[in-house]
């Protein structure tokens, strides 16, 4: 099983490693780059412990977060309290951190880190294979948690499905 590792790929890729599958993970892993924080609300909460993942987010850097202003599809802006949420308060994440631990807890249940980009993807009678830098992977699948970019999706000319377009302005 090879995956990109973004949020979503480091996530599969424990919960992969802790089911007993050879799960090897792939990313650029660019620490200089600036990614915008984010939010995650309480009621995450309860999912990130069935993961495993409380501590691992918690030793983010995240700060607490007590609430939310939003506006979705319309111009009055919107009160989200966390104080009152039943499970409790959110966290205002340091991205760069937050990718690190979510890394290091795929790294921990047994999954292999690759650092470097996938330059080819190719099925052949082995399975898929990848290759990254000098190295070549061969996996029975791929996951392709790449985000908006579909790098290896795009490979196997899968086409791009667009949402409504969003805004979100971070301060």
């Amino acid at each position: 099983m090879a995956l990109t590792a973004g949020p979503a790929g480091t996530v599969a890729a424990r919960l992969l490693a802790l089911a007993g599958i050879k799960v090897v993970l792939v990313d650029r892993v660019n620490i200089e780059q600036q990614k915008i924080g984010e939010s995650l609300p309480g009621a995450a909460r309860p999912m990130l412990e069935r993961l495993g993942l409380v501590s691992w987010i918690e030793k983010s850097s995240s700060i607490i977060n007590k609430g939310n202003l939003s506006c979705w599809g319309g111009t009055q802006l919107v009160a989200t309290d966390f104080i009152r949420d039943p499970y409790g308060c959110g966290w205002h994440l340091d991205r760069q951190q937050f990718d690190q631990n979510l890394r290091d807890a795929a790294e921990d249940a047994g999954a292999l880190m690759i650092k470097g980009r996938i330059s080819s993807v190719v099925e052949n009678s082995h399975g898929i294979q990848a290759n990254v830098g000098d190295q070549s992977i061969t996996a029975q699948w791929v996951i392709d948690a790449s985000g908006n970019s579909r790098f290896v999706a795009s490979m196997f000319g899968v086409s791009k499905h667009r949402d409504v377009p969003l805004f979100a302005l971070y301060t």
